[in-house]
């Protein structure tokens, strides 16, 4: 039946659903489950494939670090908290500490995106400022090398 919901309940716009459900094989759907006390939805598709729905909230950071990026924000009313993680920008930072690469970007037909060949820059980019930083600490100590050589020679020769 295209078009029509059933649910435990409504209330005004929001569609209520109790702990109870679980995946239908060759099917697609939505329902509830219980996970650590906290009654989670979850989305599966006809490959057994189950996600829980994440938001793209970016309320306490600002705004998303690229355009891909997605986050993770929670709240407790009860507590009087939230907490919101740039979860793309996250990754990055790893990609950047283990050299590995860990998100793969690709547009519909499967091709690799520049984001990714971009972070490759952004690396050797970094690597060449401090590349050149050490140049200039060498160029230096070559320097005071040489004077230290040119004074021996003065004071060797007759």
């Amino acid at each position: 039946m295209v078009g029509v919901v059933s649910a435990t309940t409504f209330s005004g716009n929001t569609i209520i659903l109790n702990e109870g459900g679980a995946f239908i094989p060759d099917k697609a759907g939505l329902y509830a489950t219980v996970s650590k006390t906290i009654i989670e939805l979850i989305t599966f598709d006809s490959k057994g494939n189950e996600s829980t729905i994440s938001p793209h909230n970016f309320s306490l950071i600002g705004k998303p670090s690229e355009e891909m990026a997605w986050s993770f924000y929670s709240k407790n009313s009860l507590k009087n908290k939230q907490v919101n993680v740039d979860m793309m920008k996250m990754v990055r930072l790893v990609e950047h500490m283990s050299g590995q690469k860990l998100i793969h970007l690709a547009d519909l037909e499967g091709n690799e995106l520049e984001a990714t060949q971009q972070i490759e820059v952004t690396r050797l980019e970094r690597n060449i400022q401090l590349l050149k930083k050490q140049n200039q600490l060498y160029q230096k100590t070559l320097e005071k090398l040489l004077k230290r050589v040119e004074v021996i020679e003065n004071h060797s020769t007759p």
